[in-house]
């Protein structure tokens, strides 16, 4: 049996709110990989916090961890997604999302490699493309 003391205790620490369910997405929005990144052959993993609003657009975007020429990118891109109403008591929800960056061979024909963008729901992204064989002119 739980006495007063502990209910104000389980308050206090939060436990006693259920903060429910993540917002689901409803858009996301690709991107290409960063050109410096790419010309620098930078890969890496960036890890993202955001605010979904109370009618599902990205509030506050804060970079968690990963180089800038990547993490700058990627909190752009996750800042256009659209969510799912948020439906916490004070009108604001919290997303983690992964962005993993990976070269993966050459680009020989073309001065702009295409980018792969795949989506893992509910949060995790991986951008790929090619790196350049030589210097572009």
């Amino acid at each position: 049996m739980i006495g007063v003391a502990g209910f104000f205790l389980i308050a206090l620490l939060g436990i006693a709110q259920d903060p429910g369910p993540p917002p689901t997405v409803r858009r996301v929005v690709s991107m290409e990989y960063p050109m410096l990144a790419r010309m620098a052959r930078l890969e890496g993993t960036v890890s993202l916090t955001a605010a979904i609003l109370s009618d599902g657009t990205v509030g506050k975007v804060t970079v968690l961890s990963g180089p800038e020429p990547l993490s700058t990118p990627a909190r752009e891109d996750l800042s256009r997604w659209l969510f799912e109403s948020c439906h916490s008591s004070d009108g604001t929800c919290v997303v983690n999302v992964i962005f993993s960056f990976a070269l993966r061979g050459t680009c020989t024909d073309s001065p702009r490699c295409p980018t792969e963008f795949q989506v893992d729901l509910p949060n995790k992204v991986l951008v790929t493309s090619r790196v350049f064989d030589r210097i572009l002119p």
